[in-house]
């Protein structure tokens, strides 16, 4: 089984899981939102790499044109990254809508309005008119994880 080690390693330390390579079986082991794992085996004799995951079994077969594994044309490290996302809840489908909505909370420093998107709010600020961002009223006011505004 021949993936990138780099990729995999970013998609586990911004995912919040830890990877185990036992007897040629990948692991991706959950401990949140509950403990859980996805398990990535080779299947040798039919050219294909099994992936079991909440419950689902994805086999992904050799592409030769683009010298990877797929499903549907998923290669197999953007699969483990949506079904990794959809796992820990963070399914990043921002609308315009919301990222309005956002933005003109920020600019009223309505923090209270912020709170039903805190857990989104990593990709959805990056969508936010960074002066926004910069003139957001409280200095290290926590928006969610890994993410803060610092005013200047």
């Amino acid at each position: 089984m021949k993936i990138s080690r780099r990729e995999l390693m970013t998609l586990a330390d911004s995912e919040g899981f830890e990877l185990e390579l036992q007897n040629g079986v990948l692991n991706l082991v959950f401990e949140e939102p509950s403990e859980t794992k996805f398990v990535v085996s080779p299947n040798a004799p039919v050219r294909q790499i099994w992936v079991s995951a909440m419950g689902r079994s994805y086999k992904l077969g050799w592409v030769p044109e683009s010298g990877v594994f797929a499903l549907n044309g998923e290669a197999l490290v953007p699969l483990l990254d949506r079904l990794a996302r959809v796992f820990v809840g963070r399914i990043e489908l921002v609308t315009p809508e919301t990222t309005q909505t956002v933005e003109d909370a920020l600019a009223r420093n309505d923090w209270p309005a912020l709170d039903p998107y805190r857990r989104f709010l990593g990709p959805i600020l990056q969508r936010v008119d960074p002066r926004l961002l910069a003139s957001a009223g409280q200095a290290e006011r926590p928006l969610g994880r890994d993410c803060v505004v610092i005013s200047h």
